[in-house]
C-alpha cells in the first residue's frame, strides 16, 4: 500500500517512531499526498530544514485496525477503557500522575461516546498512548486508521499509524521547492 509522509528532513533511510503522538506510538502516515505536503510545510515554517514529502510503502497484509470507522472506534475506546479499569488502574508500579491520566481518558471518553463532546476521539488519548499501542498489539494489530484533525490548519485527514517504523519501506523522496523565507498559507497549497 503506498502512503505518504510530510517532514522537514531530507534523505530519511529508516523512520523512527514520532516524538509527537497523538494516538499511539509509531509513524504516521497518509494516504493523501497534499496533507503530506501540508505538514512537510508545517514543519519546515516551524523548524526550518527542507520540506520533504516520503512515498512510502506497507505490506497490505498488516493487521491494520481500521478506527476511522465511527462504530469500530467507539467499540474499541469502550473495551479500552474497560480493559485500563481492569488493568491499569490503581497500580503502584506506574508514575504518580498515571491514575489521574487515565481518569481524565476515561471521563473524556465517555463525553465522546455519549455525545457531549464534538472531538472524534479522545484527545487525552495522547496521554495513554503508550498503554494503547501495546493493548492493540496483543490482539495482532501492527497499525491503525483514524480521521485526525491536523496540525493548526490542516483540516481532518485519515491517518495510518504504523506501530513499528521498520515495516516501513522508503522508496521515494520528493523535496518541495519553495524559498526559504517565504510564508505561504497552507490553506492556499492544493
Amino acid at each position: 500500500m503506498e502512503l505518504y509522509h510530510g517532514r522537514n528532513v531530507p534523505g530519511i533511510k529508516n523512520f523512527t517512531s514520532a516524538e509527537n503522538t497523538t494516538v499511539g506510538l509509531g509513524i504516521y502516515l497518509t494516504d493523501d499526498k497534499l496533507i503530506a505536503k501540508m505538514y512537510a510545510i508545517r514543519r519546515f515554517m516551524n523548524r526550518g530544514g527542507v520540506p520533504v514529502i516520503y512515498t512510502v510503502y506497507v505490506d497490505d497484509g498488516m493487521k491494520i485496525l481500521d478506527l476511522a470507522d465511527k462504530e469500530m472506534l467507539y467499540t474499541t475506546l469502550q473495551d479500552f477503557a474497560k480493559y485500563l479499569r481492569r488493568n491499569i488502574y490503581n497500580r503502584s508500579k506506574f508514575p504518580w500522575n498515571t491514575e489521574w491520566v487515565i481518569s481524565k481518558f476515561l471521563e473524556e471518553t465517555r463525553d465522546v461516546l455519549e455525545g457531549r463532546s464534538s472531538r472524534l476521539y479522545p484527545t487525552t488519548l495522547r496521554n495513554v498512548d503508550v498503554f494503547f499501542t501495546g493493548y492493540l498489539k496483543s490482539f495482532g494489530y501492527e497499525g491503525l486508521w483514524i480521521i485526525e484533525g491536523g496540525e493548526g490548519n490542516i483540516p481532518k485527514h485519515k491517518t495510518c499509524l504504523v506501530f513499528d517504523p521498520r515495516k516501513v519501506k522508503i522508496p521515494r523522496e520528493e523535496k518541495l521547492k519553495i524559498r526559504k523565507y517565504s510564508k505561504i498559507p497552507i490553506s492556499r497549497l492544493g
